[in-house]
């Protein structure tokens, strides 16, 4: 048992090092590149990624659990964002876009 635990253990270290050079190597590479002013790949998804994912929370309840942008995720908690207001959005009609309708209440009232 010892001896097939070595056979499988040796092969898997060398290739566990061999995998983090490797990958140190490339972020080198990566980073040199990014300090030449390249962009990487890397680098330009994150960069994409920044808007999209700004102003917004995560809301958990229970297992679930939903992201919203801070505007909805106000008006669920009965504030008045009055930009939203204007354009006569409720918190009915953020969680009808949402899929979900909670029958016969008003949203941020018990």
């Amino acid at each position: 048992m010892e001896a097939r635990r070595v056979v499988v253990e040796g092969p898997f270290v060398f290739l566990c090092m061999a995998l983090v050079v490797g990958f140190r190597l490339h972020q080198a590479e990566s980073d040199e590149a990014e300090r030449r002013g390249h962009e990487t790949g890397i680098t330009r998804y994150r960069r994409e990624l920044k808007p999209s994912n700004r102003d917004k929370v995560i809301v958990f309840l229970g297992a679930h659990f939903g992201i919203f942008p801070n505007y909805e995720f106000a008006l669920l908690c009965g504030l008045v964002v009055r930009e939203r207001a204007i354009l006569a959005e409720t918190p009915q009609t953020v969680l009808g876009r949402h899929g979900a309708v909670l029958p016969n209440s008003q949203a941020g009232t018990s």
